[in-house]
């Protein structure tokens, strides 16, 4: 029986991505001056496992997208690492600012 992609246990964190912010569901996260909650989000159908920031050892599985309406359009990964916290990476080729937040 086949066992879908998310269900399959993870060891191993997807090479060639950066974590870029922890936060609260719309908090004003930002890359290269794109506000990603204010951001029209398409996904890519990609997805990406990564380690928690603050724990390590756990994997979490991510979705890719890339911002639509931009200027410049934004690559990106996220999803929520327990209820209403989201992560947020980057590829590691992507030159960003500094992340930013604002309440």
């Amino acid at each position: 029986m086949a066992t879908a992609w998310h269900d399959r246990l993870v060891d191993e964190v997807t090479p060639g991505w950066q974590f870029l912010h922890i936060g609260l569901e719309g908090d004003g996260v930002e890359v290269n001056g794109v506000r990603l909650w204010e951001s029209q989000w398409v996904s890519t159908g990609g997805r990406i496992a990564v380690a928690h920031p603050h724990h390590p050892n756990q994997r979490h599985v991510m979705t890719t997208y890339r911002t639509d309406g931009t200027e410049p359009a934004v690559n990106f990964a996220a999803g929520e690492f327990s209820n209403g916290a989201w992560g947020f990476f980057v590829p590691d080729d992507h030159h960003t600012q500094k992340p930013t937040t604002s309440g």
